[in-house]
C-alpha cells in the first residue's frame, strides 16, 4: 500500500508585519521596473540622438565645448555661473520647465556655454538636442527626400519631445512660411509640455521677431518669442568676441 503524503501548508500569516513585508517587496520591485523603463527609454533615446547629430556632422568641436573649460572674465563671469547652476538644479528646471535664452554679440560664448550644458547633461545620460536652428530644419528637410525612411513626424516629434532642446544662433535661417510655421510649432509644443529650452541668438528682441517673420507681419515672431521668454530665464552677453581673445 502506498505511502500517503500530505500537500497541506500552513495558511500565510496575515498579521500586520506579513501585509507589510509584502507591500514593501511589491514597492520594491515596482521602482525596479520603473528603473529598468527608464533606463530602456534612455537608450532608445541615446540612440536616436546620436543618430540625429552624426547625420548632420556636429563633430569634436561640439564635444570639446564643456563648462570647465570655459575662459571665465569678469564680463561672463556671471553667464557662465547661470549655465552652472543651471546643471547644478537640473532636475528642478526639468520638472519645472524652464530654460535660457543666451542673448548678446557674435563671439561672446553663448555657444560655447550652452553646448557645456549639453555635454554636461548627456554625461550623465539626459537626453539632449543641441543644434542651430538651421541644422534643424536641415534635418526635417532630409526627410522629404525620396529615399529617406525617416517621416517628418519621426523628427520633430524628438525636437518636440526631448528632455532639452537647445537651438542655437536662433534667427539665421531664412524666413520662409515653412520655416517660421515650423520653428512655431517645435516652440509651441514645448510650452505647453513645460520642457525647457536653451536659446542663443545675436539679435535682441524687435530684430529677433523681424527675422523670424514673412512680409512684415511680426505676429508668429512675436508669438514664438512671448512663449520663449516666459518658458526661458534671460541671460544677456553683450560684450567683446569671446573667440578673438
Amino acid at each position: 500500500m502506498g505511502r500517503c503524503v500530505s500537500f497541506w501548508t500552513p495558511p500565510q500569516c496575515e498579521c500586520e508585519a506579513a501585509q507589510a513585508d509584502r507591500i514593501e517587496r511589491a514597492r520594491i520591485a515596482e521602482e525596479a521596473r520603473l528603473v529598468e523603463v527608464e533606463k530602456r527609454r534612455r537608450r532608445e533615446w541615446t540612440k536616436r540622438i546620436a543618430d540625429l547629430n552624426q547625420q548632420s556632422g556636429i563633430g569634436d568641436k561640439f564635444l570639446k565645448r564643456r563648462l570647465d573649460n570655459f575662459d571665465v572674465t569678469p564680463e561672463n563671469g556671471t553667464a557662465h555661473q547661470v549655465a552652472l547652476d543651471y546643471v547644478k538644479n537640473w532636475t528642478q528646471n526639468l520638472a519645472s520647465g524652464r530654460g535660457l535664452f543666451f542673448v548678446g554679440n557674435i563671439g561672446a560664448g553663448k555657444t560655447h556655454l550652452a553646448t557645456g550644458i549639453a555635454n554636461a547633461l548627456l554625461a550623465q545620460a539626459i537626453p539632449v538636442v543641441c543644434k542651430t536652428g538651421g541644422a534643424i530644419l536641415n534635418d526635417i528637410r532630409k526627410t522629404f527626400e525620396k529615399d529617406n525612411t525617416q517621416t517628418e513626424s519621426d523628427i520633430t516629434d524628438l525636437f518636440k519631445n526631448v528632455d532639452l532642446l537647445i537651438i542655437d544662433d536662433l534667427g539665421k535661417e531664412p524666413a520662409t512660411e515653412w520655416v517660421i510655421s515650423t520653428l512655431y510649432g517645435i516652440v509651441n509644443e514645448r510650452y505647453e509640455r513645460e520642457l525647457p529650452t536653451i536659446i542663443t541668438t545675436n539679435y535682441a528682441d524687435e530684430e529677433l521677431a523681424r527675422r523670424l517673420s514673412r512680409n512684415g507681419d511680426t505676429t508668429t515672431g512675436e508669438a514664438i518669442l512671448s512663449r520663449l521668454h516666459e518658458m526661458c530665464d534671460g541671460v544677456e552677453m553683450w560684450f567683446d568676441d569671446y573667440r578673438s581673445k
